[in-house]
């Protein structure tokens, strides 16, 4: 996942990051590990902001944390995964298995998956 938004950062192709000298891309890394940057990390900024100003308004008894305010992206991707393998009842399956098909459809999808 890394890679997809690293190129999206430096306006590159996957391939184009793959084929960064790999100093550079460990410290593309590095960079992202101390100031994170993407819609993840923007979320995040805004539902702290939305948190805080609810917990202001709310009064003393009713307080929430920024999570409560952010979209739950991990499920959508399951989703669209499990819709792309065509499986149904996902639900009932046992946590291991449902693991090793989210595992395998993001493999094919995505490629190499770190």
């Amino acid at each position: 996942m890394f890679e997809y938004r690293l190129g999206l950062a430096l306006s590159r192709s996957r391939a184009e990051v793959r084929a960064l000298p790999y100093p550079e891309y460990k410290d593309w890394k590095l960079m992202y590990a101390i100031e994170p940057w993407g819609w993840e990390n923007q979320e995040y900024q805004t539902a702290a902001l939305r948190s805080m100003l609810y917990n202001i308004f709310a009064g003393s008894t009713d307080k929430t944390t920024p999570e409560s305010f952010m979209r739950d992206r991990q499920s959508g991707v399951v989703d669209h995964l499990m819709q792309l393998a065509e499986i149904t009842r996902f639900d009932e399956m046992p946590q291991e298995e449902r693991n090793a098909i989210i595992l395998q459809k993001a493999k094919q999808f995505f490629g190499r998956f770190e």
